[in-house]
Parts: structure tokens; C-alpha cells; sequence
């Protein structure tokens, strides 16, 4: 994720942009000899589209950051309030009863004789 974060940046990839179409609007020029006139214009709603795309991606790359971000700062905040709480919270997956969150006091917690522990599943 971090990756994409730093991929784009709207600035330079604008100005790569516009640089990469002055060869193919130049090319064109030359090779099929159409008009300055109709050259400026192409290349200039070509520029405008290029334009409102890269704001699109930027918004939709800011915006995914931004909900990774919010997502693992929540995420840190629970683990961190659940491992100062002095019961045992265990956290299990309902279809595997794989446990997928344990904090301090669950994991110091001594097993019965038989080497398991009790537990209750409570439904709301």
C-alpha cells in the first residue's frame, strides 16, 4: 500500500504527461502533415483530459490512503485499549473458532488440568 501512496504524484506525472505528447503531436505534424490548428486543438483537449483524469486518480489513490490509514490507526487503538484491560478478551473467527485476537491477560491466564480452557460463547 505504501507503494501506491508514493506512485503518483500529480504534479510530475502531469508534466511527464505533457512532455510525452509534444513528440506525437510534433510526429504528426511531420509524418501525416495535418494542420497546426487542428494539432493545437487536439493537443489541448488531450492536455484538459489528461488533466481531469490524473485529479480523478489522485482523489481515488488519497482516499484509499486515507481509509488504510484510518483502518490501521483503528486497528492499533483496539489492540492497544484491549491489552490494558484487566479481563481476558480472546477474539475468535465464528466459523473456525480460530483465535484471532488474545490480549496480555488471556495469554498469562493458566489452563485447566487437562491442558484446555473453558470457554462460553454468548450470542446477542
Amino acid at each position: 500500500m505504501d507503494f501506491w501512496l508514493h506512485y503518483f504524484y500529480f504534479m510530475p506525472s502531469m508534466l511527464s504527461g505533457i512532455v510525452s505528447l509534444i513528440p506525437l503531436f510534433a510526429k504528426r505534424a511531420i509524418f501525416y502533415e495535418e494542420p497546426m490548428g487542428d494539432l493545437a486543438m487536439s493537443c489541448v483537449s488531450t492536455v484538459l483530459w489528461m488533466i481531469i483524469n490524473m485529479i480523478i486518480i489522485h482523489l481515488v489513490i488519497t482516499k484509499v490512503g486515507i481509509i488504510y490509514i484510518d483502518a490501521d490507526v483503528l486497528r492499533e487503538g483496539n489492540t492497544e485499549t484491549l491489552d490494558n484491560l484487566d479481563e481476558g478478551v480472546i477474539i475468535l473467527d465464528e466459523k473456525t473458532l480460530e483465535i484471532k485476537f488474545q490480549n496480555q491477560w488471556a495469554t498469562d491466564v493458566k489452563t485447566q488440568k487437562d491442558g484446555t480452557l473453558q470457554c462460553e460463547m454468548i450470542d446477542n
